[in-house]
């Protein structure tokens, strides 16, 4: 089997040399959610140029929010196993499937 591995993200050509650029604020660009043990967990994608690396944990009643837990690159699918306890977590820029202990 290949190795697991995660793609480098291409290089953004707008940056400040560019007379319309103006610097944005971080927007983890929230992608999937699931319910899986009263905890809600969603997945920050990010963007191509800056992907995300995490996804949020919140208590579902209260919808505070408990964790920040890093995985691959650009998280970017989400599904609950059936016993309800696992969340496999696809990546957009890795050829790996992280699984996370609700």
């Amino acid at each position: 089997f290949p190795r697991p591995r995660e793609l480098a993200p291409a290089a953004n050509p707008f940056g400040p040399d560019d007379g319309y650029y103006a610097p944005q604020p971080h927007r983890d660009r929230p992608r999937a959610i699931v319910e899986a043990s009263g905890r809600i967990f969603v997945a920050l994608q990010g963007t191509e140029t800056q992907p995300g690396r995490e996804l949020a944990v919140l208590d579902a009643e209260t919808l505070e929010v408990l964790d920040r837990i890093e995985v691959g690159s650009s998280p970017t699918g989400l599904a609950v196993h059936p016993s309800g306890r696992f969340v496999a977590v696809a990546c957009r820029f890795a050829s790996y499937v992280p699984i996370v202990d609700a």
